[in-house]
């Protein structure tokens, strides 16, 4: 009742079987696709790690230095011979990708988006259930994101930005994992003049592949630097890889800048390890902001802010060229 009163559609019940019954599901995940999405997640990879620590700062606390006698006596165990510390690290591994597994499992575990003609719901979770009710009217655009190991397995995730849900937990989930090929019909279900995730983008300046490579390689090169210096074998390793690392993830950060104006939507694009791709009503906009650091105003470069209000958020367009960035889209018909 309470929520019938909040979303100010107070019905009787059998008014309610009959809206259920012509609500149109628009996605559905397995448990396979769950599975997989929790192991491709950088988010849920790195939930065992937090909870390892959390786990040590409480037992650190506690009488006896049982954190000492806990690490020595997991020293004195250890495997030394080749064999065995390859089967200790396969093992953690195994467990890292369970526990990814797992996370996403109960979190969104029987995940369901339906339409039901002016909102959208939402519902999923295992151990809680949440289901999530969100107005048609208060969709600014949609978020498809991806890493990696998505992008290998084509898979990605679909995030709606809304007013007024800025902040809430997946409030704005459309879909925690899908395939790559089902996310533009997905985003046109909930907006009809989305465009097309796949279609070309204006690709960013030169200049701005530049400033990737300069802030990607400057700490690596300090890093090297001193390594050089302390004349530490292993060190210098190290050094050595994060440099090699960088040039590439640097290229792609580049690569992946993308931007793209129509008479109906705003699209754009960021991200290497977390690439996301946006496309925002440019009605929705409230305020755009042009900022550029000494550098970029050296080489022609700006950072546009697309800021859309009500808790909706903003997004970011890197590097792009200060004429380009001043130009208005197009207007409507």
């Amino acid at each position: 009742r309470l929520r019938e009163v909040l979303l100010g559609a107070a019905r009787l019940e059998d008014a309610e079987a009959e809206e259920a019954k012509e609500a149109k599901p628009l996605y559905r995940a397995t448990p396979g696709v769950l599975a997989l999405g929790g192991i491709t997640s950088m988010r849920y990879l790195l939930a065992p790690a937090a909870l390892v620590g959390i786990v040590f700062n409480l037992a650190d606390d506690l009488p006896g230095g049982l954190v000492e006698r806990a690490t020595d006596a997991a020293l004195a165990l250890a495997p030394t011979d080749p064999a065995g510390i390859a089967a200790l690290v396969v093992a953690g591994v195994a467990i890292v990708v369970l526990a990814a597994a797992a996370g996403s499992l109960l979190v969104d575990w029987d995940f369901r988006l339906a339409d039901e003609g002016e909102r959208l719901t939402a519902a999923r979770g295992l151990l809680t259930r949440r289901v999530v009710s969100l107005e048609r009217e208060r969709i600014r655009g949609v978020d498809i994101r991806d890493t990696p190991a998505r992008r290998a397995l084509r898979l990605v995730s679909v995030t709606a930005i809304a007013a007024g849900l800025r902040g809430r937990t997946g409030g704005t989930t459309l879909a925690p994992v899908l395939p790559a090929s089902e996310a533009a019909t997905l985003i046109r279900a909930v907006d009809p003049s989305a465009p097309d995730p796949l279609a070309r983008l204006t690709p960013h300046p030169l200049a701005a592949r530049r400033r990737r490579l300069i802030r990607a390689l400057a700490v690596p090169l300090v890093v090297l630097g001193v390594t050089v210096g302390l004349r530490v074998p292993w060190a210098l390793a190290v050094a050595v890889l994060l440099v090699l690392l960088a040039v590439p993830l640097a290229l792609d950060r580049y690569r992946q800048l993308g931007h793209r104006f129509d008479p109906r939507r705003v699209t754009l694009r960021e991200g290497s390890l977390r690439r996301r791709w946006s496309e925002l009503d440019p009605h929705a906009a409230v305020a755009f902001d042009l900022r550029s650091s000494p550098g970029q105003r050296r080489a022609r470069l700006c950072t546009l802010t697309v800021h859309l209000g009500q808790g909706a958020g903003s997004r970011r367009a890197l590097r792009r060229g200060v004429a380009r960035a001043e130009r208005r889209p197009p207007s409507p018909g």
